[in-house]
């Protein structure tokens, strides 16, 4: 299997523009949420079930990324759909067990910060 070692650029890779916008409009509008609306009422619980889940889905999303770069996937982070010579299915570690583990890590962790902001 080849691996890709060319470097991303916003030209070729556009489409994870929107994506990081969606992500940091969610941050800010939580934070919003928990500043404005809220009036900074903390509260234990959500932060500490929140905080988990961003550890949880943050490690689940390291774990399929080294995955992958052992499996020959260099260029994990492009938004470009690439068909490899010779490509095969990686069915070792974690994909063993989930089809798509960095689609559930990023929901886990997605939900651990609206979670800790208490603004589901």
């Amino acid at each position: 299997m080849s691996v890709d070692h060319r470097k991303l650029s916003l030209r070729e890779d556009w489409p994870a523009i929107p994506y990081a916008t969606r992500i940091l409009v969610g941050i800010a509008i939580s934070a919003y949420d928990l500043k404005i609306l809220q009036g900074l009422r903390i509260q234990l619980y959500p932060i500490i079930i929140g905080a988990a889940l961003v550890i949880v889905g943050g490690s689940i999303r390291a774990i399929s990324r080294m995955t992958l770069k052992k499996a020959g996937f260099g260029l994990v982070n492009s938004s470009r759909l690439r068909v490899i010579e010779k490509q095969e299915i990686v069915t070792d570690g974690i994909y063993g067990h989930i089809r798509h583990p960095l689609y559930l890590g990023e929901i886990i962790r997605n939900t651990g910060f609206a979670l800790a902001a208490y603004s589901l």
